[in-house]
């Protein structure tokens, strides 16, 4: 744009990119804003590598961007339909047939802040809107994949998924007592649950009348399974040959949101490069439990958001956005049933009886590189307060992982290198 600014190396930068990486057709780099006389610097942005769903929630690869010629041009270049949007659309084209789309890291790109320009909000342009929801349905229908896009109260995207019906095997683990599980299954019941083809409680010791009570009321469609000690391996031998999807909710959860099990479902039965989904994990507070993990390369993982607000936004985006990720933990997320089958028969035998053992299934599960995992901010899990948890609070020892960034010192809070 006329009015911003590069820094003095971008171009180098690029130009080296694309030495080491000759198949690139498609190049991005942090940014951060300026203010209108330059001299004050704030709102950095520090971007992961290429994640092709946070896309929808936000144009996060603006700016500094090269794109390759001969590609702009076969999909058609800019679009007139989308202006107000039309690098969101261009990116939307050229990303779906680049053979590599790059990050390029460290701020590049000072975006200046004036009254009239879209960093200001886009209640300045709001035919923008209009155009950003065309992008995002024209995406769809190149890809020829059933979902309606929605824009929200908020301003965010919400896709929406047309789903078959009884898809899904929701497995209900009791992690404390078997009350608080009998709680998820009655929130579920109060649920749709058109794409739920049976739901098992995995329960310890002898079921009890608040468990028996769903017999009499589901039939067939319910199941109880014991299990004293947690076995990832007998859950995966339990689920139903014709299932799709595989849903696991933790027994812990106080609340879903509604139509949980579509939000997540609805994403793994029609996206064939969506492996798993994982939901937003929600305190009583309204804080951030977990919105996904960073993995490290010995398979530890780290939460990302927790402790903040889910309506923060901050130096890595915020928990409300649609976020590319390689671990979830087991308190709500849905699997290709064929992906969870043969993660889960990669476990080494010392994880098959841990709830680690779930994360180290959805980083096995994504080791196809045209599988991905997905938090979904439109499906939420509210836990109560005391959920704990230790990890390495390292951010060097999760730079390897693609869905963080080499900027971040810690992960909770996130701190930049000094």
């Amino acid at each position: 744009d006329h009015d911003d600014t590069v820094t003095p190396w971008a171009l180098y930068d690029m130009v080296k990119a694309l030495q080491d990486h000759p198949d690139a057709d498609f190049l991005y780099s942090d940014k951060d804003s300026i203010s209108e006389t330059g001299e004050c610097r704030l709102n950095a942005l520090f971007k992961p590598e290429w994640s092709p769903e946070m896309l929808h929630s936000v144009n996060y690869l603006t700016h500094f961007n090269l794109m390759r010629t001969g590609v702009v041009r076969a999909v058609g270049a800019w679009d007139p339909e989308t202006d107000g949007a039309q690098d969101w659309d261009i990116f939307f084209k050229v990303t779906a047939v680049a053979r590599k789309v790059l990050r390029v890291p460290s701020i590049q790109y000072h975006w200046r802040i004036l009254p009239t320009s879209t960093s200001t909000g886009l209640q300045t342009k709001p035919y923008a809107i209009m155009a950003q929801l065309r992008s995002q349905k024209n995406y769809f229908a190149r890809k020829g994949l059933p979902a309606a896009v929605r824009r929200t109260d908020a301003g965010l995207f919400h896709i929406i998924w047309r789903l078959s019906a009884a898809v899904a095997e929701v497995f209900v683990l009791q992690d404390r007592s078997q009350a608080e599980a009998a709680n998820v299954v009655n929130v579920l019941c109060v649920s749709n649950l058109d794409a739920v083809s049976r739901i098992t409680v995995v329960h310890r010791e002898e079921p009890g009348e608040v468990l028996l009570s769903f017999q009499a009321h589901l039939g067939d469609r319910f199941r109880l399974v014991r299990q004293d000690e947690l076995d990832w391996a007998a859950i995966s031998d339990a689920v139903d040959p014709d299932a799709g999807s595989v849903v696991i909710l933790s027994g812990r959860a106080l609340g879903l949101s509604g139509g949980i099990v579509d939000e997540l479902v609805g994403w793994t039965q029609h996206h064939p490069e969506i492996a798993w989904v994982g939901a937003l994990a929600i305190d009583p507070q309204g804080k951030v439990v977990e919105a996904g993990r960073v993995v490290a390369d010995d398979g530890t993982s780290a939460p990302m958001f927790r402790g903040c607000y889910a309506h923060e936004y901050g130096w890595f985006g915020g928990a409300l956005w649609y976020r590319n990720v390689r671990a979830v933990s087991e308190y709500a997320v849905a699997f290709k049933a064929e992906a969870f089958r043969s993660a889960v028969a990669s476990l080494p035998p010392e994880l098959r009886h841990s709830k680690e053992g779930l994360q180290r299934t959805c980083a096995a599960a994504v080791l196809d590189p045209t599988r991905r995992g997905l938090v979904n901010p439109f499906a939420v899990v509210y836990l109560p307060d005391e959920v704990g948890e230790t990890w390495d609070n390292n951010g060097s020892k999760y730079w390897t992982d693609p869905y963080f960034n080499p900027a971040f010192s810690e992960v909770n809070p996130l701190r930049l290198k000094g």
